[in-house]
């Protein structure tokens, strides 16, 4: 992995680097963070890959998951286009009419994935397949596993009730840090992903504890200089659900009203994805024109800009710059001199660039941003591993599905 720090001279060196590592060692003791130690459990990603060979017949394969345990799968299969993966991950009546129409449910999988195994969503959806798979007369123990804890929950009990095959969440590893467990681990599988290049990736992000610094360091003097929007750039189109799962583990981890001591927690930044090109033609303006309180990451893969469909004789004005190079070349053209483009404007941002997006590379950026995140956490002395503001809409969701109303406050039907 390669970094490359832009405009660093604008952000403030005040940073206490002894906190800074004295809280990745400190994170290292928390007993909530058993998401540390998977990378170092052998033996549980070769069962893994073992289990899950006798599913790997079906034609399509269904994941039923909300947030941490759909997004860090459905990062991989856009990755690795394992375009056989379809993933429900909201209760979209029309987009569910149209799956059922999509799929042979004899040939289909279906991997329903809840930590808790309580999910109202995941078990809403499990409530109507039972039916469909019944009607046609399809065993529910042949066509579906569960992932979930294992302990007394819906999905456990329903495991054990029809002899479906479940694998197991360990409880000290939180939905946004379980992609090494069996919620990615067992889609990965499925998809033929070589687990032990990416647990290889993740053990190698682990042993680069200078670069989890370096990050965590620079991203924090972007809090110090008041810089309340971090902006993740993807310059590989396959890359926008590891957008969506960076925001989570951002998100959830980081924006928290009380400290560990219950004081009022640090302010941090708000956490946007963007993808390459595309938002260089419409962001970029908000970006360099609007409030100057914007951090960026470009996160940037060799590969993409490999010297491929090279312009030997271009017909048109506007083309003949690129006589003899490539589309890789344009795009390495546009991501460096977006990120120069910036310095000049003295907008800080950070480059992180792999060779390719490849299982190795994709381990060690998914362990890196996950530990990145909680040392943050850690130095801000706030709870990486608890979301009670997302507790609190599931509260009120309940009380108002048993209440009979769910009207909105302002309500505009179209």
């Amino acid at each position: 992995m390669e970094l490359r720090i832009g405009a660093g001279k604008m952000l403030s060196m005040y940073m206490d680097q002894n906190k800074l590592a004295a809280s990745l060692a400190a994170l290292k003791t928390r007993p909530e963070a058993g998401f540390l130690r998977l990378p170092f459990e052998a033996e549980a990603w070769k069962k893994c890959q073992q289990d899950v060979k006798k599913y790997r017949n079906f034609k399509k394969f269904v994941v039923v998951g909300l947030g941490g345990s759909s997004l860090g799968a459905k990062m991989l299969a856009e990755v690795f286009r394992a375009d056989h993966f379809i993933f429900v991950d909201n209760l979209d009546v029309e987009f569910l009419k149209h799956l059922f129409t999509q799929i042979q449910l004899r040939s289909t999988l279906f991997i329903f994935i809840s930590k808790t195994g309580n999910t109202i969503e995941t078990s809403a959806f499990l409530e109507i397949l039972i039916p469909k798979l019944n009607k046609a007369k399809i065993s529910i123990e042949k066509n579906i596993i569960v992932v979930t804890e294992s302990r007394e929950n819906n999905l456990f009990q329903f495991a054990k009730q029809f002899g479906v095959q479940s694998f197991d969440v360990p409880e000290d590893v939180g939905g946004r840090y379980s992609i090494f467990t069996s919620v990615g681990l067992v889609p990965a599988g499925l998809m033929g992903l070589n687990l032990s290049k990416l647990r290889a990736g993740a053990l190698k992000a682990a042993a680069d504890e200078t670069e989890i610094l370096r990050v965590a360091s620079t991203i924090l003097r972007s809090f110090e200089d008041e810089k309340w929007v971090t902006v993740m750039w993807g310059y590989s189109s396959t890359l926008n659900y590891f957008g969506r799962w960076w925001i989570q583990l951002w998100a959830e981890s980081l924006a928290k009203l009380k400290t560990r001591h219950g004081l009022k927690a640090p302010r941090v930044s708000t956490p946007v994805y963007l993808q390459g090109v595309t938002d260089q033609h419409s962001v970029l303006q908000q970006i360099v024109e609007g409030a100057k309180d914007k951090f960026i990451i470009f996160l940037r893969s060799e590969s993409c800009e490999a010297n491929r469909f090279k312009l030997k004789n271009p017909r048109f004005s506007s083309t003949q710059i690129l006589k003899n190079k490539s589309l890789g070349d344009l795009m390495k053209a546009e991501a460096e001199g977006t990120a120069m483009y910036l310095d000049q404007q003295k907008i800080p941002n950070l480059t992180i660039k792999v060779r390719q997006l490849d299982e190795k590379n994709l381990g060690y950026l998914i362990y890196l941003f996950e530990i990145v995140v909680s040392t943050i956490g850690e130095y801000l002395d706030i709870n990486a591993f608890d979301q009670p503001g997302v507790e609190g809409g599931k509260a009120i969701t309940k009380k108002l599905l048993n209440s009979g109303s769910t009207k909105a406050t302002f309500e505009l039907t179209i």
